[in-house]
């Protein structure tokens, strides 16, 4: 289980206060902020995924948390290291939470720029744990992906997006706006698609913008399944006001990424998928092509 640095360091709220709902308009339904949450592996270094997320969460008018995951503390230090530098082992462990906690403030200070009251939280453990700790309070993940990430060496990406909290991942080698003008969502009628459409709902409302990337196999009229499993995207944006165009796309990654180049796209919203396996999380390839060949934010969610 990973364990907060909050209950080391009383100074930290073990999680973020909840927004408070706000007075609805006249004959309409109170929208809840969105929690937004951004994973800050290098601090004090707010990279591509802290300020997407920042400035997301000023666009939507969401909570923001920045998240640093570190490995637990123990009082042994692991095999192979040398009995004369365990104490400099350990000595660092701690010095590097330390590090983190008090990094905290500077996240805040940087972060209210741009969205009232952010939060800073630090984590101890797994980092496939923590991620489905955070999923319980928040409503979206943004982090990086680009060199460092490549081939995911740590399980980090798999983790986060196997989570089932849904994901938007930003390429770390250059700066990308954290906004929504024009935002594509890959669609071929599978659940995987279902869910992240449904689950990208709050950003296409905000999109000044929406194309849906219908692949050939989507376009066939479900004859077999009855007509109450039947789900059709088309209507369900419609009836949430969202106005949208359509556009038929090949099958596979690269019409999908070429499509959403040619209307400009922010953001491309799709399903992922993935396994487990001897307790090592990978993304399936047709994920893992669009992940690594995509030159804008992606909305991932399993």
């Amino acid at each position: 289980m990973p364990m907060s640095v909050s209950s080391i360091f009383p100074n930290m709220p073990m999680n973020p206060p909840r927004p408070t709902a706000m007075e609805p308009l006249a004959g309409a339904a109170a929208q809840p902020a969105l929690d937004i949450v951004a994973l800050c592996p290098r601090f004090p270094a707010w990279g591509p995924a802290a300020r997407y997320a920042a400035e997301l969460a000023m666009a939507l008018g969401a909570t923001l948390t920045g998240l640093y995951i570190g490995k637990p503390l123990s009082s042994a230090s692991p095999a192979g290291v040398p009995p004369a530098l365990e104490r400099e082992w350990l000595a660092y462990m701690h010095d590097e939470v330390r590090a983190a906690v008090v990094a905290g403030s500077g996240f805040v200070h940087w972060a209210s720029r741009f969205t009232p009251s952010p939060h800073w939280q630090v984590a101890l453990g797994d980092p496939a744990e923590a991620l489905r700790t955070v999923g319980d309070w928040s409503d979206l993940l943004v982090l990086e992906h680009g060199e460092h990430t490549r081939g995911d060496p740590s399980g980090l990406i798999a983790s986060a997006v196997l989570s089932g909290l849904a994901c938007i991942l930003v390429p770390e080698a250059a700066y990308v706006p954290g906004r929504l003008e024009r935002v594509a969502v890959a669609w071929d009628d599978t659940a995987l698609a279902t869910r992240a459409l449904h689950a990208a709902l709050p950003l296409l409302h905000r999109a000044s913008e929406v194309v849906l990337l219908c692949s050939e196999r989507s376009w066939e009229v479900p004859g077999s399944l009855p007509e109450r499993l039947a789900f059709d995207a088309r209507k369900h944006l419609v009836e949430r006001g969202i106005v949208f165009a359509v556009e038929p796309v090949g099958q596979g990654g690269d019409a999908i990424l070429a499509a959403a180049s040619r209307h400009r796209a922010d953001l491309l919203v799709m399903g992922a998928n993935g396994k487990h396996r001897f307790n090592v999380r990978y993304l399936d390839p047709d994920t893992d092509y669009v992940l690594h060949h995509a030159g804008l934010p992606l909305f991932l969610k399993h």
